[in-house]
């Protein structure tokens, strides 16, 4: 019998799949009865605690396989990664950087673990590519991680945290919060700043030289600004903007 999961903080949907025994997370995202989620959010990696989301019951699958011989089988791989930009104080990418990603995530208990560090690089544009694959990727959804980046020549150490699967969409005052904050504009942390968030859209309006200034009862008004603030962050893909 189907289920209704109400989603938390920091959840998004291949770590839910995991939780309830889904190898592939589109199961769930395409079932009909999820239709009107996935026309609000888009993405199922950017979900607002809240959302519902309807579990389908699992059902057996089934190969075919010959008689008499050995058949072997091989899991579909997952086609998760982590992309984040690495910009400095000035906005200049951290371009062709060392690094050590520690990457920590929960199983389908519930229970924390951790993955063997790995030797990265940004690329030129300061981007970290980095697929979920490997032993990892079979226990547990990444929730948590870090990127540490040593001294250079020319360049200070940098360190960054990383939460995976908190970021929330960009329509909600919350998910426009995090991309102001992370892009240098401080937009308070709490739906109460609102004079804050109001501040630092408007200095963001003017930076990027937006037609319209400030936040407006009109939800129509603000889309515009909503949705290059989500492509200006780089995790507003096109055919994802909020409408």
């Amino acid at each position: 019998m189907a289920i209704t999961h109400v989603v938390a903080q920091g959840e998004y949907l291949p770590l839910i799949a995991l939780h309830y025994g889904f190898h592939d997370y589109r199961v769930i995202w395409e079932h009909p009865s999820n239709a009107a989620l996935r026309a609000s959010r888009r993405n199922p990696n950017v979900l607002l605690p809240g959302d519902q989301i309807v579990i389908p019951d699992r059902t057996p699958g089934t190969a075919g396989a010959a008689t008499g011989r050995v058949n072997a089988f091989v899991a579909g791989e997952d086609a998760l990664a982590l992309n984040v930009d690495f910009e400095d104080a000035s906005r200049k990418p951290l371009a062709s950087r060392d690094g050590v990603l520690s990457l920590g995530g929960r199983d389908a208990t519930g229970s924390f673990v951790r993955a063997k560090p790995i030797s990265t690089t940004t690329d030129g544009d300061g981007r970290l590519h980095q697929p979920f694959s490997g032993s990892f990727v079979d226990r547990a959804a990444p929730t948590e991680g870090a990127f540490e980046m040593p001294a250079q020549p020319t360049s200070p150490p940098a360190a960054f945290r990383l939460l995976i699967g908190n970021l929330d969409p960009v329509d909600a005052p919350s998910g426009q919060q995090a991309r102001l904050n992370n892009l240098g504009y401080f937009a308070g942390y709490a739906e109460s700043d609102v004079d804050q968030l109001e501040w630092a859209t408007e200095e963001f309006q003017c930076d990027e030289k937006l037609k319209d200034r400030g936040l407006f009862e009109d939800r129509r008004k603000n889309l515009p600004t909503w949705n290059h603030l989500g492509r200006r962050h780089g995790d507003l893909l096109p055919g994802e903007e909020a409408s």
